[in-house]
């Protein structure tokens, strides 16, 4: 760790990479149908209970998301998959079967079911 650092500041210590560039701020309007679609999809799933704290945990949504600065492709990413996905409580939705590996023999071929 010492040599990759010490190797780092004799580089002049600039990264061996380029940074991505960010996209730009979110608009406010990008965010206000952002948290219109975020709220209408907890609200599917029955997030906001109970109702007298509904208020309140909306605030404090909003609140986490803007603090991060979000940009026009942070707002634009869960956007482009499907609205149900969004707030889908865990395990609801079609369950996947388990992949066995090509040459495991199940229970039924080996006579045991």
């Amino acid at each position: 760790m010492i040599v990759g650092y010490e190797w780092f500041k004799r580089a002049g210590g600039e990264l061996p990479f380029a940074k991505p560039e960010r996209s730009p701020p979110a608009a406010k309007q990008q965010l206000e149908a952002f948290f219109a679609d975020l709220e209408r999809e907890l609200e599917k799933v029955e997030f906001f209970r109970p109702e007298e704290k509904r208020g309140v945990m909306v605030v404090n949504l909003r609140n986490i998301f803007q603090r991060i600065a979000p940009t026009t492709q942070d707002i634009r990413t869960p956007a482009r998959r499907h609205h149900g996905d969004l707030a889908r409580p865990q395990g609801s939705g079609t369950r996947r079967r388990a992949r066995r590996h090509p040459g495991a023999a199940s229970a039924r071929s080996l006579g045991r079911a």
